[in-house]
């Protein structure tokens, strides 16, 4: 399916203490050019793990906080938070997500985004570790689907990630 990228270039390459938490942009409906009427059916990626200089460190993805800023319209709107695969770090919108656990980290019925608030990802399916590369560079990504049109909603993902250094 098509990337929709709502990665923060900003919090990329941030030193900080183990763990942190790690914010993505506003995944807004109708926020993006082109992308204004098929938000559903598609990926959000909000976190990218590549190489970066780093070295090949372990990453462990501890927790998920989903911050509901404006409720979601459109049907039964449900969301699944998984991992997967870009082709290269500087993929951007449109290019093509490669699924590697559609429901790694928040399984479809956790949250439904019918309300704004804050939704801890329980059961919280990780926590599990990704190892960073620049070449089909591990991502998590959110999955909206509804039995309907999406005609309104955002959202940001946080993320409790630790990295072994």
């Amino acid at each position: 399916m098509s990337m929709i990228d709502f990665r923060r270039r900003d919090e990329r390459d941030n030193i900080r203490p183990n763990p942190f938490w790690v914010r993505s942009s506003t995944m807004l409906f109708g926020g993006k050019p082109g992308f204004n009427s098929i938000m559903d059916d598609n990926q959000s990626v909000f976190m990218s793990f590549p190489l970066g200089g780093k070295g090949p460190f372990p990453v462990i993805v501890m927790g998920v906080l989903v911050e509901i800023l404006t409720a979601f319209v459109g049907g039964t709107v449900a969301m699944t938070i998984g991992n997967g695969t870009i082709p290269t770090f500087n993929s951007t919108d449109g290019d093509t997500v490669s699924v590697v656990s559609a429901a790694s980290v928040m399984a479809s019925a956790v949250v439904l985004p019918g309300a704004a608030g804050n939704k801890l990802a329980y059961p919280l399916l990780v926590p599990f570790i990704l190892i960073p590369i620049d070449t089909v560079t591990p991502v998590l990504y959110a999955a909206l689907t509804s039995n309907a049109a999406i005609t309104a909603g955002s959202l940001r993902v946080n993320t409790l990630v630790s990295e072994a250094n």
